[in-house]
């Protein structure tokens, strides 16, 4: 698949999707009352974005790990009061970051001989 053609299908999907969250942000927020902590669903849209491009690429290091550790733990912090010690579910990304990186130079070299 061409880079234009996965290109013009993830913004497609990223921007359907972010429209359906601002959708249900203002109506939730309206009818519940729930400006504040619903915003954090705004955080789901880069996350689904690295998603569906990690999808369409077939590169899982694509995928956006950061922003989904960075999300877990302001919604936790935000909602449940808890900042400390959740701050330790932030090394999930350089343990992540290192460990798909291992594979890639695994891949890389058997893909030498």
């Amino acid at each position: 698949m061409s880079y234009k053609k996965i290109n013009a299908i993830k913004s497609l999907l990223v921007s359907t999707y972010a429209t359906i969250i601002a959708v249900v942000y203002v109506v939730l927020s309206i009818f519940f009352d729930l400006w504040h902590p619903l915003w954090l669903i705004f955080l789901t849209i880069p996350i689904y974005g690295s998603l569906v491009e990690a999808i369409l690429r077939k590169k899982a290091w694509i995928f956006s790990i950061e922003m989904v550790a960075i999300s877990v733990y302001v919604t936790l912090g935000i909602i449940l009061n808890i900042w400390h010690p959740t701050w330790a579910v932030l090394l999930i990304i350089p343990v992540y970051r290192s460990t798909e990186g291992a594979f890639r130079k695994i891949k890389y070299i058997r893909e030498m001989d």
